[in-house]
């Protein structure tokens, strides 16, 4: 009798245990960071209203450049709820946050081989100089002319069109992040006249030739050393000013080593809104008008966006104490515009093409 209690004990506590293991796997959570496979799309985490995935959804994988909670993260993620949504969950947009895909070097080879669908990101001059020509130094010189300039039909939308299809990519639209002035420790001289010394001044200027002629062109004083080495020649006096990012990221990181903010807006910060063309051509013809109506949509959202965001910054700036924001009127950018497009753009005709930049301006005064 005694024997046989042994044995019942026993067994009820192997049950137990196994029960214990059984239920330890089922409330297990893969892992964050394992990547969706195309057979096994992620848990719904959209919307209530939102489609349900179907069995068999397509997984597709959208690159972002800034992290979480950015601007361009928040457009991929409008894009995603809007796609899953008209497609009733037969596609899932993926969307990796911070370039944890690869920097955007990575991710536009990527997009060419088909290994990435989507992204909105920075492009390099290495493949086509055309298709970076978005930051060419006062291509535009307010909002008005960014929305002009990059609309869909106009010169510069076909020729990059064309550019990125011989590229194996598909070419939506431009993503607008805000104008690049300059940050400077003091006042400038002669701030408001281009070609003219500005003073002492060095300027740390992107490593780029139509950049630094840009910079060079208003009068002031340049240096390409790294971006990384930047706050500390800021620090140390090396240079006295830095341009190469919008207003927010001067507020937002440079405070400390700067306290005037010029507003020369010479170049638009802006990416591409692109798709591998393996991709694009894989989807249905309703599939596709999907994503090509949502992401006009978000181009267009991003211009006024991204105004919107410089005159927030540009206020910040002003009335914080101990710090000058100079702002310069329409007609004065203008005036800064069509010096640089007069004396710079020629300087360019070898890396741009000669045909390329007298058509681009045509359009310009065309339109504008």
């Amino acid at each position: 009798m005694e024997m046989t209690k042994r044995i019942l004990t026993v067994a009820l506590c192997l049950i137990m245990a196994l029960s214990a293991v059984g239920c330890g796997q089922q409330q297990a959570a893969p892992s964050s960071s394992a990547a969706p496979t195309a057979s096994t799309a992620p848990a719904d985490t959209s919307a209530p209203d939102a489609a349900a995935p179907s069995a068999d959804a397509r997984v597709l994988k959208w690159s972002a450049n800034s992290p979480e909670g950015y601007p361009d993260y928040e457009s991929a993620m409008r894009i995603k709820a809007y796609v899953e949504e008209k497609t009733n969950g037969e596609i899932i947009l993926e969307v990796y946050p911070d370039n944890i895909l690869g920097d955007w070097t990575v991710v536009f080879d990527e997009i060419m081989a088909g290994g990435i669908d989507f992204t909105a990101t920075s492009v390099p001059d290495y493949y086509d100089p055309r298709i970076a020509a978005c930051t060419l130094p006062y291509l535009t010189a307010t909002y008005d002319e960014v929305a002009t300039v990059f609309r869909k039909g106009g010169y510069y939308d076909k020729v990059l069109e064309e550019c990125y299809e011989e590229l194996n990519v598909k070419y939506f639209g431009v993503y607008a992040d805000g104008y690049c002035g300059i940050g400077v420790q003091g006042a400038i001289e002669n701030a408001n006249t281009s070609g003219t010394p500005k003073g002492s001044a060095i300027i740390r200027v992107p490593p780029n030739n139509s950049m630094l002629l840009a910079v060079e062109n208003l009068g002031f004083n340049v240096s390409s050393i790294p971006y990384s080495d930047t706050y500390t020649s800021l620090q140390t006096g090396v240079v006295q000013g830095w341009c190469g990012g919008p207003v927010s990221q001067h507020y937002g990181q440079w405070l400390d080593v700067e306290d005037h903010y010029y507003d020369y807006d010479i170049w638009q910060e802006s990416r591409h809104y692109i798709a591998s063309m393996k991709t694009w051509e894989s989807l249905t013809p309703e599939q596709q008008q999907i994503f090509t109506d949502i992401i006009l949509q978000e181009a267009e959202l991003s211009v006024k966006n991204a105004e919107e965001n410089d005159a927030k910054y540009k206020k910040l700036y002003e009335e914080k104490e101990g710090y000058e924001m100079v702002y310069f009127t329409d007609e004065e950018k203008k005036a800064f515009a069509a010096d640089c497009r007069a004396k710079v753009w020629p300087q360019l005709n070898e890396l741009y093409g000669e045909e390329f930049l007298t058509e681009l301006l045509a359009d310009i005064e065309a339109n504008t």
